[in-house]
């Protein structure tokens, strides 16, 4: 029961939402390598990674530009839970159940549409305000997940069901 009593800060917030962004990368990446049979998801694969270390580096700037006396506040409880839940559906092997293009996208959506994105403004927008362009957080969050809207409209269906992705055991 202490855990849920147990402050946290500001500073832990930010490094567990950098953590996140680079774990996500890393997701991206590995399916651009899956599925780089498939020029347009390899594509999408790839500059989803980008946006995130994007996102990771936004993070980190305005970490090591805050005050430390404003670091060491106390993260709204609201944000921590959702960064805890993020950090516990990082933790499982989300890449063992992707089977065909569908599920990839599914994971993508997942990822994107949870609370990753509103952890993200939070911390560069509302809770360092004035350190990051609130206009460019909010317009890059948009694009990105645009991004997927965009490539379910044109490559979605059930086409995508039949892409599988590469073996890792090929040869």
């Amino acid at each position: 029961m202490s855990e849920s009593i147990q402050q946290h800060t500001l500073e832990e917030l930010f490094e567990c939402a950098i953590q996140i962004e680079n774990q996500a990368g890393s997701i991206y990446r590995e399916l651009e390598k899956r599925f780089s049979h498939h020029p347009e998801s390899a594509a999408l694969w790839k500059v989803l990674a980008a946006d995130e270390d994007v996102h990771a580096r936004v993070l980190s700037k305005a970490l090591e530009g805050a005050p430390q006396e404003q670091l060491a506040m106390q993260a709204p409880a609201d944000i921590w839970a959702n960064v805890s839940g993020i950090l516990n559906l990082m933790s499982q092997d989300l890449l063992g159940s992707i089977e065909t293009l569908h599920d990839a996208y599914e994971l993508a959506h997942q990822l994107e549409f949870s609370e990753v994105n509103t952890v993200f403004e939070f911390l560069a927008v509302d809770a360092l305000p004035g350190d990051v362009e609130r206009e460019f957080v909010r317009s890059h969050i948009f694009m990105h997940q645009r991004r997927l809207f965009d490539f379910k409209e044109k490559y979605g269906g059930r086409h995508w069901l039949e892409v599988k992705p590469q073996s890792d055991r090929a040869g």
